[in-house]
């Protein structure tokens, strides 16, 4: 299947194991360069590595985007090595399994910020160069709220682009 993704730059949050990994590697067989994201930088090293064994381009950005600190590290890795992403699919996130009567006020606040929070840091460090981009993924969007507001941004950043969900 073509995707149109030949030499399309695509950063998949949370990319070092799990779906994320699985979402790299299918993007790279379609010949994207892939940006594997991850906390565990030896994790997300192996998937870069099978990538590239496979014929595929990755490059590695590690940073924990429940921080400031994290997220902008991951931003300039990108815009350093790559000169931004075209494509962003937010993957990265948390679940904490706790029921409503047994959770805490801060659990939720964690689970928030892990994928919520996370997401729009990402997004706000990355816009500017985004601007140009034919097409925004973003995944894990949940409420109706949410996918409209980022589908309006994604009007304001690029008139022509696609706004896909995957969720």
């Amino acid at each position: 299947m073509d995707l149109h993704l030949r030499d399309k730059r695509v950063l998949i949050t949370g990319s070092s194991s799990g779906l994320g990994a699985a979402i790299a590697k299918a993007l790279a067989k379609e010949g994207a360069i892939v940006v594997i994201h991850g906390r565990k930088e030896e994790q997300a090293n192996k998937v870069a590595q099978e990538i590239s064994k496979n014929g595929g381009q990755a490059v590695v950005a590690i940073g924990d985007l429940t921080t400031n600190e994290g997220a902008s590290q991951v931003a300039q890795k990108i815009l350093s090595t790559l000169d931004g992403v075209e494509i962003l699919v937010n993957n990265a996130g948390s679940y904490e399994d706790h029921s409503w009567i047994d959770s805490k006020p801060e659990e939720w606040a964690k689970v928030y910020n892990a994928n919520v929070i996370s997401m729009v840091r990402v997004i706000q460090l990355l816009v500017p160069q985004l601007k140009a981009a034919d097409i925004l993924f973003l995944k894990n969007v949940q409420s109706t709220w949410l996918k409209s507001y980022f589908s309006s941004l994604v009007r304001i950043t690029n008139p022509n682009s696609r706004f896909v969900t995957l969720t």
